[in-house]
């Protein structure tokens, strides 16, 4: 793991933050008592097989979400929570669910990607279809609909966005500058009750900081295509501006030398070259 700081004068507060009550709802607050912080660091605990019971935002049966299984929907989380810290002295959250509603079928339609958003591939190129679909016929995907920011009091948000786990599919007639992905459902084993629905991500800021606090967060990953897009499939204004974000791996941390790009292992149904980011 590199270090956090340069000398023994540099010295850094490393408040352990446990991600395990995601579902129940959790306070961060920014500390103001530590004079001689360069900056203060967050650790992401959620080893596999962590469990979290998702309550109903309205009326119906609780979901229970599984790391790594769910991943996108937990990597997806933090980083909206990261990029509202930045800004506040504190957040208070809690992620619900909410039945489908028309515009979730349309949000989670198969969808295509250019390779330009997708910074750690170089190249792709398809040998034979996984899908029946044809690449004419796929739109390109609408990140405004999948992800959406609502103000639902003057310090409270709404952030509301699919369920299901991100998977690429091969195409008929396909191009090879674009990468075409599709949602499964990550959060049931029986067919029958695979049936998209709404996470509703409810944020309560607290006080604007009078300027952006210097954080460092480690994460722990995993094999999410969540993470090979530039902008986690969101809008640019849910990411966090002014945060450094690492990533955990077995007994250290791993980065790239900009501390902006996590690592992943995920499975493209396509043939593709990666490039080389200076991963640590």
């Amino acid at each position: 793991m590199k270090p956090f700081y340069q000398s023994p004068q540099e010295r850094c507060h490393i408040p352990i933050k446990l991600f395990i009550n995601l579902g129940v709802g959790s306070t961060l607050e920014h500390r103001t008592d530590i004079p001689n912080s360069i900056f203060e660091t967050y650790i992401l605990v959620s080893r596999p097989g962590s469990t979290f019971t998702i309550n109903n935002l309205h009326e119906g049966p609780d979901t229970t979400i599984t790391f790594p299984r769910d991943a996108d929907a937990i990597l997806f989380s933090f980083h909206t929570l990261v990029s509202f810290f930045e800004r506040h002295e504190s957040i208070i959250w809690r992620l619900y669910t909410q039945e489908a509603t028309p515009p979730l079928h349309e949000a989670i339609k198969p969808c295509y990607v250019e390779l330009k958003d997708l910074p750690r591939i170089k190249s792709a190129r398809y040998t034979n279809a996984t899908s029946n679909l044809d690449a004419n016929e796929i739109r390109e995907c609408n990140l405004k609909q999948w992800a959406r920011v609502n103000l639902i009091e003057p310090n409270v948000f709404q952030v509301v966005f699919p369920s299901g786990r991100l998977t690429t599919f091969a195409r008929r007639n396909p191009h090879n500058n674009r990468i075409s992905y599709r949602r499964e459902d990550a959060t049931t084993t029986s067919q029958a009750l695979r049936i998209p629905f709404w996470y509703v991500l409810r944020i309560q800021t607290g006080n604007p900081l009078p300027r952006i606090g210097k954080s460092l967060w480690l994460l722990h990953w995993a094999n999410a295509h969540t993470l090979d897009h530039t902008h986690l499939f969101a809008s640019p204004s849910l990411l966090p501006q002014h945060t450094s974000i690492g990533y955990t791996r077995d007994l250290g941390a791993q980065f790239n030398n900009t501390l902006t790009l996590a690592p992943t292992d995920t499975t493209f149904a396509v043939e593709i070259t990666k490039r080389d980011l200076g991963i640590t």
